[in-house]
């Protein structure tokens, strides 16, 4: 591996250990919000690996999963949002243009989430699931529906 990439891997896990930290104070009085952002940046993970996207990519998909439990105005979620251009990503699927194959991981991955929190059963029905997944992704913007 190039010592280049590396280095950017590094640094992608540090903001990416800090991005947690924040997480884990951020629903500290809520262990059911801090395990649905655990669930998510596994399940993002999990996709994203399985997809085949390079590591980098998938570590940034982490990254917005953990984010995604701070606030908007939070001053480390901003910065970090703004040096690894994510904010999109964050809010993927939520309030954000879908504008990436990461975008769409986040997206799919939080209508799963829905899916479930809303019909637990849903999970053992795997078309039911599916079908609920495309429900809530219809109202999901895209980059192409939003230039039209």
């Amino acid at each position: 591996m190039p010592a280049e990439l590396t280095k950017q891997l590094a640094e992608i896990n540090a903001a990416v250990v800090v991005a947690r930290t924040l997480a884990h104070a951020a629903c500290a009085g809520s262990p059911e919000q801090f395990r649905r952002i655990l669930d998510r940046s596994r399940y993002c993970q999990l996709v994203a690996t399985r997809m085949g996207l390079p590591m980098s990519r998938v570590h940034i998909l982490d990254l917005a999963s953990w984010l995604s439990a701070l606030p908007q105005n939070h001053e480390a979620r901003k910065h970090m949002a703004e040096k690894y251009a994510i904010e999109s990503l964050i809010e993927a699927g939520a309030s954000s243009p879908i504008e990436s194959v990461e975008g769409t991981i986040m997206a799919v991955v939080r209508a799963y989430q829905q899916a479930i929190e809303s019909s637990p059963q849903a999970g053992a029905d795997g078309e039911k699931l599916r079908t609920q997944i495309e429900r809530l992704c219809a109202g999901c913007q895209t980059d192409t529906a939003r230039k039209a």
